[in-house]
């Protein structure tokens, strides 16, 4: 039999924790129920902890995904040498570049796999670059 009488419970479901159980469960047991699935509590408890980051960071991917297709676009319709009302048409948004600078007031903005480098008044070069983010 066990006993409950420290009143430890699950983090997660506030199932008793048995006093008998080692001094570090802070979580139920794994379990395999009839349907196949796993229940952890565990993996339950921390996955909804870190959910707020988790999708903060998919949704930055995404964007970046988004970005990177339309600068493709972009580029196979127009080619590498484009004016500032082609960049709005295709909504790619300059101001949330992976990392940016700005040399003698232009601008270099560098992409997944494009860095567009404003070359001009109301001009811009769009060019592969070889880095890894």
């Amino acid at each position: 039999m066990y006993s409950y009488t420290n009143n430890r419970k699950c983090l997660h479901c506030a199932t008793p924790i048995a006093d008998q159980a080692h001094a570090s469960r802070k979580f139920c047991h794994r379990e395999k129920l009839d349907d196949g699935t796993i229940k952890c509590c565990k993996d339950d408890f921390h996955s909804a902890k870190n959910k707020d980051t988790e999708d903060r960071l998919r949704s930055l991917a995404l964007f970046h995904k988004k970005m990177h297709q339309r600068i493709e676009a972009l580029v196979k319709a127009n080619g590498y040498t484009v004016e500032h009302e082609q960049i709005n048409r295709y909504r790619i948004n300059l101001f949330r570049p992976v990392q940016f600078e700005f040399i003698d007031g232009m601008y270099k903005g560098w992409f997944l796999e494009y860095m567009i480098e404003r070359t001009g008044e109301k001009k811009y070069k769009i060019s592969k670059h070889g880095l890894l983010f």
